[in-house]
């Protein structure tokens, strides 16, 4: 791959996590709850999904390919390995376990 289209690549990927988190942000309050039908208990509920907004925060020095020294880049880089696992592990336990299905309704007048 050239350096350009991984450029290209790394700032999608960088866009689509930092509109998770900030998505993940605003409806922080709702996101431990979707969590419960995985864990159980609310408050390893709540820190998993900080912990998942951590290494979503974490993974973007990389993926903008900011000019740091290389053991913070070594360990964003792993933030987007980890944040985006997770984020996709998380997501289908919960579905799986009976937790809210995200569909698209249309509404007509």
């Amino acid at each position: 791959m050239s350096k350009k289209v991984n450029k290209i690549v790394k700032l999608i990927t960088g866009l689509l996590i930092m509109v998770s988190l900030l998505c993940q942000l605003f409806t922080f309050e709702k996101f431990p709850t979707e969590l419960d039908a995985i864990f159980k208990n609310y408050n390893t509920s709540v820190a998993v999904a900080i912990l998942l907004v951590l290494f979503e925060l974490w993974s973007i020095p990389y993926l903008l390919g900011m000019k740091l020294p290389t053991k913070i880049l070594f360990v964003s880089r792993l933030a987007v390995k980890v944040s985006l696992a997770g984020l996709i592990f998380l997501e289908s336990w919960t579905v799986l376990n009976g937790g809210q299905k995200y569909t698209c309704q249309i509404y007509s007048t």
